[in-house]
Parts: structure tokens; sequence; C-alpha cells
């Protein structure tokens, strides 16, 4: 019997079906799955920003922004939107980590 392909944790959020804080429970389900999936795949993710997410847990709402814009993670992070994600002034400094990180990893 065919059986659709569950949407990734990142879909879900952009739908509103998922939150954020559900992201361990999300990588909980892949170590228990017997999915050929990258993690990174499973969860949604490129493997860019699956690799900043390792890096740094708080970009999360920045990539989900940016699935949810049809923009890139670089865009989301440069242009500053951190605003319309609803974090705060403090949260600058997680802007300011991303961005010194993607000026060490840019070809």
């Amino acid at each position: 019997m065919f059986r659709a392909k569950e949407s990734s944790f990142v879909e879900k959020c952009v739908r509103g079906e998922a939150k954020l804080e559900e992201i361990d429970e999300y990588v909980e389900r892949w170590h228990r799955s017997s999915t050929d999936e990258t993690i990174a795949t499973f969860l949604g993710m490129s493997d860019e920003e699956y690799s900043y997410w390792l890096r740094d847990p708080e970009v999360l709402p920045y990539i989900v922004t940016a699935r949810a814009k049809k923009i890139t993670l670089d865009k989301v992070i440069n242009d500053n939107y951190s605003d319309e994600i609803g974090l705060s002034a403090a949260d600058n400094t997680v802007l300011t980590r991303l961005k010194r990180w993607i000026g060490k990893h840019d070809g």
C-alpha cells in the first residue's frame, strides 16, 4: 500500500502545525526511524541550514522564516528580520554570531 511521505518538521512549522520547541521530538523520531534520509532532509533543512542549526540552535526561527518567505537563510539573517520573527534586541547576539559564521564560510 502506498503511503504518502509525512511533511517535514520545517514544513509543519511554516504551516503552524508544529512548534519550534518540538524539534527534539522530531530528531528522536529520526533516530527511531528506518529512513535512509539524512537528518537534515528528515527535518526539512538543507545541509547548510542544518549546519547552522547544529552550531547555534537559536537559528531555527530564521530557518523557518526563510522557508515561509521563500528566500535564503542568508537573506533573512543579513536583512535583519528579527522584528518580524519576534526576537528581542538581546537576541541580536544570535544575528551577530550567524553573520560572523556566514562570513567565514562564504566561498
